[in-house]
């Protein structure tokens, strides 16, 4: 069985090479067809997405769950795989009829719809919970840094005017396909045949459609507000906000995979009571760890925003900078939520809070976008995201505060974000120079970086000398 740091390392990368390719490919994309092209693109495909989520119903989190209680039993993970996909592979059928129906036949002319099918279709082959599950991750490491490089080269090669919209579709949705087929080979080798037990296939339908309750409430704070912000206001405010959003999918990859991670391991770990000390000091950690990276992150990203966004993607994207700055206060709720979530509510079976909580988010997002979407454009999107956000984080800690050392978390983990809270201050200061926007920009992130790592190394050794001297004051207590 792979050690817990490698399997981080593993999904950390897997996470990137996931937003490596717009991040990458992002300046040349906003040069070549612009905001109007990016959110057409954006509209189309998160619609699609809408149905793929209802071709995996809550698969994700569920069978990963499932497969990391039997991973040492071939038979057992045999059976409770193909139970699983068997429900994942006719729910595909019925949901590519219906987006058929609804984008296409009733539609009509709508080519980036036609292309996105492709896209829908992927979904029905994805199994990357399956080896989540057995926290096998190089292999989906491996598999997703070959169709990102192949992705990357054929957008630089056959994207070249605003025209290509269509052609940057069919790249990506047929990227998607390709690299759920990949995985396939290496999960038969983990498989043996068995018989589809009908009775168990009908117990994993209820614990799937709720845990598919908040995959579609969260879907509404990334989807659905791109949804409503192309159709209230216009595709170019859609193009402003998906490339905001674009850059924040870099520091939450980083956060998803902490929690990635410790679910399978941390589910493995409850079922021997006697773990429950350390299930709680990874708990601990996790969390300490997630908010100290999701504080340097998220100030940091504010601080250099105005300065970053037009440089990055040119003149005509200059206002994703102070969207990039305020949508970035949602890293830290995002980043406490799902430490909650991916290490204590799900692991525990405590689903229902974890579906209120995303319930409550989502119905907030989508109220705050219905009234601030016409008068303030892709800012309204933003200010519901990050409203959003706090209401899930705040709800799923009020619901662990009787089980749960809150008041000792939060403790820990202030100073972190009054740390990145005085690198804001100073980088954001920086701006205002008039010098060259590359230099300018590389003097801000250096400077930031310098700041929270010194102020962070301080910090730390003021805690451990507080510490020593406690343990010398009860010795000394002891002796007396």
């Amino acid at each position: 069985m792979s050690s817990l740091k490698k399997n981080f390392a593993y999904q950390t990368a897997y996470q990137l090479l996931i937003i490596l390719l717009p991040f990458l490919t992002s300046p040349y994309l906003s040069r070549v067809i612009g905001p109007e092209g990016l959110g057409e693109y954006s509209y189309t495909y998160s619609i699609a997405y809408y149905f793929s989520l209802f071709v995996m119903l809550g698969i994700n989190n569920h069978g990963t769950r499932e497969i990391a209680k039997v991973r040492d039993d071939v038979k057992k993970r045999s059976e409770k795989f193909w139970n699983l996909y068997l429900i994942q592979f006719f729910m595909g059928f019925a949901i590519i009829g219906l987006y058929i129906y609804t984008q296409i036949i009733c539609k009509r002319d709508n080519l980036l719809s036609i292309i996105q099918l492709i896209y829908v279709i992927s979904s029905m082959f994805d199994i990357n919970w399956f080896f989540f599950g057995l926290e096998n991750f190089r292999v989906t490491v491996t598999r997703n840094f070959i169709v990102k490089i192949l992705t990357v080269v054929s957008i630089f090669i056959f994207v070249q005017d605003k025209n290509d919209v269509g052609i940057y579709t069919a790249i990506m949705a047929i990227g998607f396909l390709i690299s759920q087929l990949m995985i396939w080979p290496f999960a038969l080798k983990e498989l043996v045949a068995v018989k589809i037990d009908k009775k168990y296939l009908k117990s994993n339908i209820k614990p799937m459609i709720v845990l598919f309750i908040p995959v579609i409430a969260a879907s509404i704070f990334k989807y659905m507000d791109k949804i409503m912000l192309g159709y209230l206001c216009s595709k170019r405010e859609l193009g402003f906000y998906d490339n905001s959003e674009k850059i924040m999918a870099i520091p939450t990859g980083l956060i998803t995979a902490i929690g990635t991670v410790m679910l399978p391991r941390i589910t493995n770990m409850m079922k021997n009571e006697k773990n429950t000390e350390l299930v709680m000091t990874y708990f601990k950690n996790s969390l300490v760890g997630s908010m100290m990276v999701a504080s340097a992150l998220a100030f940091g990203l504010a601080a250099i925003a105005p300065t970053f966004a037009p440089w990055f993607w040119g003149n005509d994207f200059s206002e994703c900078g102070i969207l990039i700055t305020v949508i970035s206060a949602s890293i830290l709720f995002l980043s406490w939520a799902n430490v909650f979530r991916t290490q204590y509510l799900i692991p525990k079976n405590m689903d229902g809070v974890f579906v209120r909580a995303t319930i409550y988010g989502a119905f907030i997002n989508f109220i705050i976008n219905y009234i601030l979407i016409k008068p303030m454009g892709a800012m309204g999107t933003v200010i519901g995201t990050v409203v959003a956000e706090f209401t899930v984080a705040f709800y799923q800690t009020i619901k662990c505060r009787r089980k749960l050392q809150i008041g000792i978390y939060i403790k820990e983990i202030i100073p972190y974000v009054i740390i990145g809270f005085i690198m804001f201050c100073i980088v954001y200061m920086l701006s205002f120079i008039d010098i060259n926007t590359t230099m300018l920009l590389l003097i801000e992130i250096s400077v930031g970086m310098i700041i929270y790592i010194i102020l962070s190394v301080i910090y730390l050794k003021i805690v451990k000398k507080i510490d020593a001297i406690k343990s010398l004051l009860n010795i000394l207590n002891k002796r007396n």
